[in-house]
Formats: C-alpha cells, sequence, structure tokens
C-alpha cells in the first residue's frame, strides 16, 4: 500500500513522513493538516482529497498547472498547496532538488539498485523539453525502484511457491497486491550502500474460493 510514498519518504530520508509511515496513521490526514495548518482532527474529506494529489503529484514531478487542473483550482492556490507541503517535509523537497541538480550533473538517475535511466532532456535548449526532463529526474528513483521490488518480488515468489506449495502459481498481478509483495520480501532488499529501507508496505490479505468474493481490503 503507497509503496511509492513509502519509497520518497526513505529516499528522501525526511524524518516527518517516515515518523507518519511508522506509526500508522494515515498520510493523506497527516499531509492535509501540515498543509491546511490545522490539527489532524479537523481535517475535511475534501482537504485529505487535496493533500492526496499533492502527495502523489510530488512523486510525478508535478507543477501548480498541472495540479489546478486536477483539483480544479487556481494555479496560484496550487501553487501555494506545493509550497506548502514542500515546506511540511523539507527531507522531500531536498530530495527533490538535489536529484535534479545529480541528474544534470551525471546524466542519469539511479534507482536503488543501481538499474539507471538516462535524461537527454535535461540537456536540451528547448525550456518544455528541459521541464520534462527534471519531473523525469524526480520520479525515476521512486517509481524505477518500486518497478524493481515488484519485478524481483515476483521471481521470489515464483520460486517460493514452486519450492514450498507447488500446487499454487502466479496466475495475475494488479496494483494494488504490490504491497503485500514488497512487505514479503522488504526485508531482504537493501540500498546502494546496503542501509536497510526504512519502513515496509503496509499489506492486507484475504482467501476465497472466487475472486469475485473476496473481500475489499481497508
Amino acid at each position: 500500500s503507497q509503496i511509492e510514498l513509502r519509497l520518497l519518504a526513505h529516499i528522501a530520508g525526511d524524518e516527518e513522513m517516515l515518523t507518519a509511515f511508522r506509526s500508522g496513521v494515515d498520510i493523506h490526514t497527516t499531509c492535509a493538516a501540515s498543509v491546511f495548518h490545522v490539527p489532524e482532527g479537523f481535517v475535511t474529506p475534501e482537504m485529505r482529497k487535496f493533500a492526496k494529489a499533492v502527495n502523489f503529484g510530488i512523486v510525478y514531478g508535478i507543477g501548480a498547472y498541472s495540479l489546478s487542473k486536477d483539483l480544479h483550482i487556481s494555479v496560484a492556490e496550487a501553487k501555494r498547496y506545493i509550497e506548502s507541503y514542500k515546506a511540511s517535509y523539507p527531507g522531500v523537497s531536498a530530495y527533490l532538488d538535489r536529484v535534479i541538480a545529480e541528474a544534470s550533473e551525471r546524466g542519469y538517475t539511479e534507482t536503488l539498485f543501481c538499474r539507471r535511466r538516462y535524461i537527454p532532456e535535461l540537456k536540451s535548449q528547448n525550456k518544455m523539453t528541459q521541464a520534462f526532463g527534471r519531473r523525469i529526474a524526480m520520479n525515476s528513483p521512486i517509481q524505477g525502484s518500486s518497478a524493481d521490488i515488484m519485478k524481483l518480488a515476483m521471481i521470489r515468489v515464483a520460486a517460493r511457491l514452486r519450492d514450498e506449495v507447488p500446487e499454487a502459481h502466479l496466475v495475475m498481478l494488479y496494483y494494488r497486491p504490490f504491497g503485500r509483495l514488497f512487505r514479503l520480501f522488504g526485508k531482504q532488499f537493501c540500498s546502494r550502500s546496503s542501509k536497510p529501507l526504512a519502513i515496509f508496505a503496509r499489506m492486507f490479505y484475504g482467501l476465497s474460493c472466487r475472486w469475485s468474493l473476496k473481500q475489499s481490503e481497508p
């Protein structure tokens, strides 16, 4: 659950976000309380929706204009939300600046597993192309590390099923179960510095004889 945000917290080393995930609170409610400067008990569903859009938008390098379109608000208001978010999570803000600077110097970003994404767009003379390159630089280490974990986890799940439950097979995977695979194998994944991941994804599971009878996750 929310694996990309959890990876963002780990890679950025933002203590506020790490603390929120470790304590098990709702990260979008916590974010809304910080962005709107209200106690968590006063966060409305609308505030949480806005905070969720900013949370996931930051991972994809969203700008004020795109956020304003997603939330149907003014560009100025969207800009204030993003600035308030970065002030609330200074580790994330510093990471975004750092990863762009490093990518501009080296020409690529890396995932936690050292897989590179080259970004020639950062050298472009076209400002829009450069901006696209910056968004790639912000997103690639997060989304790329998530993809690495998923692929490695599927390989290891298949191997364990073969050895321990030979009658079972991986038939289909979709977005929601990824957190379970991450939690199952997360302790075996280390970053380039061999530092264990700071937090794990939450997981839920259920059993059913038919997919249609499977209960929804909380």
